[in-house]
């Protein structure tokens, strides 16, 4: 049966030397994971990490009499789908107010944060399913929450805060 036709291939690629698959497969997945860490980075600075920055710019380094906790999970925005920031971002607190800074690899669309305790409106604690959290509430930003020791260290902070503030009545 056979009718004397061959079928040519829609493209030859006899032109690239064998190791250029590799090459190109490098290419791609350098390609591929360049897209979604300007995706994750961007999306996740825009749901809250912005609104932060826009007012309340930091400083590279913290201060020297700044309590500082490195490798905290917090969560940026409203109560429906805040942006999570699990282990990657160093956090620290002072008299005047809350530090944060992201860890290096997302650094790019995270400039570090102050924000004084002056436009902190409400620092609660609430009982989750898995223990308990921090949420930390401002007039015109969205709130940040923050877990275990760091939430514990930050309510402590502002209750003396608070109490300062009430004696100065």
């Amino acid at each position: 049966m056979d009718t004397g036709k061959t079928v040519q291939p829609l493209y030859d690629l006899s032109f690239l030397p064998g190791y250029a698959w590799l090459i190109i497969i490098f290419a791609a997945v350098l390609v591929f994971l360049a897209i979604m860490y300007f995706l994750i980075c961007g999306f996740t600075a825009l749901r809250g990490w912005q609104s932060y920055a826009l007012t309340d710019r930091g400083q590279r380094e913290f201060p020297a009499d700044v309590k500082i906790f490195y490798g905290e999970s917090i969560m940026v925005g409203s109560d429906f789908m805040p942006a999570n920031y699990r282990h990657c971002v160093t956090v620290g607190y002072s008299d005047d107010g809350i530090y944060l800074r992201m860890g290096r690899f997302f650094r790019t669309f995270h400039p570090p944060l102050f924000i004084p305790w002056t436009k902190v409106e409400l620092v609660e604690q609430k009982q989750a399913i898995k223990g308990h959290y921090t949420a930390v509430r401002f007039a015109a930003m969205p709130r940040l929450v923050l877990f275990r020791t760091l939430g514990d260290a930050i309510f402590a902070q502002w209750q003396k805060n608070q109490n300062k503030e009430e004696v100065v009545q």
